[in-house]
């Protein structure tokens, strides 16, 4: 590999480490999302009603736009690197009928069933922004290499032999 395509490299280097911090950020926020989800949760355990039902399913919902966007900024990093962090099954799965049941009855069964749902999520995400880390160390290390490479082919003398 020649400068010119380690200096390139080191330009994709940089786009992927920025991206998998953009990637590691919205998964803090959707996990933000779901703590507050989870407190709405624990409100509606206690006080069912049509508020905090919604207050709850709102949080979820925020946290889906959020994992969306992380899904979005992951593509862009798989197309750079050809390497995938996050699970595809991360959203929070809740079809329709079930978040209506959940508002509509505001019982008691249906408020653990989401509060459980919200906690596993959450793990999830912790364990794919603990991957997300990591990658983007390893990725900040290479781009370590690389520039020292970059650096001693710039410093070297050119000879011209005739």
């Amino acid at each position: 590999m020649n400068s010119y395509d380690r200096r390139a490299n080191l330009q994709e280097l940089d786009t992927a480490i920025e991206v998998g911090r953009e990637v590691y950020y919205c998964l803090k926020r959707a996990e933000e999302k779901l703590d507050k989800a989870t407190d709405w949760g624990l409100v509606d355990i206690f006080f069912a009603n049509f508020i905090t039902s919604s207050l709850k399913h709102r949080r979820i919902a925020d946290a889906n736009a959020e994992i969306e966007q992380a899904r979005g900024y992951l593509r862009q990093l798989s197309r750079t690197l050809d390497h995938t962090v996050l699970p595809e099954s991360l959203n929070v799965e809740v079809n329709q009928i079930t978040r209506i049941a959940d508002v509509a009855f505001a019982s008691r069964v249906m408020d653990v069933f989401f509060q459980n749902k919200i906690n596993d999520s959450i793990e999830q995400i912790q364990k794919s922004r603990e991957q997300v880390k990591i990658v983007v160390k390893e990725l900040k290390e290479f781009r370590k290499l690389e520039a020292a490479v970059v650096a001693e082919v710039v410093a070297e003398p050119v000879t011209v032999e005739l």
